[in-house]
């Protein structure tokens, strides 16, 4: 593994997989191998963790871009061409936090409350 440290990410898929994740690195590009430069890795990590899982292997590898505004917060608020529509453009590795910030902006804008306090989430900023 070197000496770059991972942060492992789990999740159980719909059909009882273990999704494994992890080795961030900054990059604007993929590239093909990016999808199985880690895949070793993140199974050796898992088996050790998952010490009754000894015979774990990678059905499927992918490589993704994680994006970020400048700013580093979500774009959310209400549409300056059409007040009509409300937009929720979440980026970064918050969207939980995002998503409940978010849930109380559209309520307050569907019940014609201030969304002052939001102005940093704005569009165009």
């Amino acid at each position: 593994m070197g000496s770059q440290r991972c942060l492992y990410l789990f999740k159980k898929t719909f059909d009882s997989r273990l999704m494994i994740g992890g080795f961030d690195e900054k990059s604007n590009k993929l590239k093909e191998k990016d999808a199985t430069k880690y895949k070793n890795d993140l199974i050796k990590g898992a088996n050790s963790m998952f010490v009754d899982k000894k015979d774990l292997k990678a059905d499927y590898s992918y490589a993704a871009l994680f994006g970020i505004s400048k700013d580093e917060l979500p774009y959310m608020g209400v549409d300056p061409e059409n007040k009509d529509i409300f937009v929720v453009c979440g980026v970064g590795g918050n969207g939980t936090v995002y998503s409940k910030i978010a849930s109380t902006m559209i309520i307050k804008w569907i019940n014609n409350e201030n969304l002052e306090d939001y102005e940093s989430y704005k569009l165009g900023r």
